[in-house]
């Protein structure tokens, strides 16, 4: 991991616009800074090196069918995000319709969830999923725990720590019919037919 500590990345700061500089300088501002509100999130494994992502498990990586297109058309979804104490992220909806998982490696998030009726009463999303209708949901992820956000659950964090953590997005089995129509409302018609391309490719049944 040493030479990846000289990769190249940007973080947000509440002191300054924005921040540029090395992994390694982040991670080491990381403890040592923590009132510039520095927080990485859009830095993505494949930005830090390519073969991390051969590291997430295979039956996660699975979960995303668009894994499956063309390196030209497949979105980079796994993030290696850091934040100093008091930093977080406001209230949203992941983009695209898609899912999420959550690794927390070292530190603590606050998590608070609104349903997605409630999401789409704010605007937040054209169209909800078929969820059964549900309260707003608040807890505290500790290292180690695996967090999960369903497809149009607006979210918020809060780090009252320093915090570490490995996410990832996805549509596949799951969602993809909400993607679908998700893509549909929106106007993305050529990605709602993309998303039923892939739809058919892992649905039929004589590659089952």
């Amino acid at each position: 991991m040493h030479s990846h500590r000289q990769v190249s990345i940007d973080a947000e700061s509440s002191s300054v616009d924005g921040w540029s500089g090395t992994l390694g300088d982040f991670l080491t501002r990381l403890d040592n800074r923590p009132g510039d509100g520095l927080y990485m999130k859009h830095t993505t494994l494949t930005d830090i090196d390519p073969q991390l992502v051969a590291r997430v498990l295979r039956p996660v990586r699975e979960l995303n069918w668009l894994s499956s297109l063309p390196d030209e058309m497949r979105p980079s979804w796994y993030w290696l995000m850091a934040g100093q104490v008091g930093t977080g992220t406001p209230l949203h909806v992941d983009s695209m319709a898609s899912a999420a998982w959550n690794l927390l490696i070292t530190g603590r998030k606050i998590w608070r969830f609104l349903p997605p009726a409630e999401a789409l009463q704010r605007g937040m999303i054209p169209v909800a999923p078929a969820y059964y209708e549900l309260h707003p949901i608040e807890f505290e992820q500790a290292p180690g725990d695996l967090l999960f956000t369903p497809s149009g659950w607006a979210h918020a964090v809060e780090n009252p720590t320093e915090t570490i953590a490995v996410t990832g997005n996805y549509i596949g089995e799951a969602n993809i019919d909400f993607a679908i129509t998700y893509f549909e409302a929106v106007g993305e018609h050529n990605n709602a037919l993309l998303c039923q391309d892939v739809k058919r490719a892992f649905t039929r049944k004589d590659v089952l």
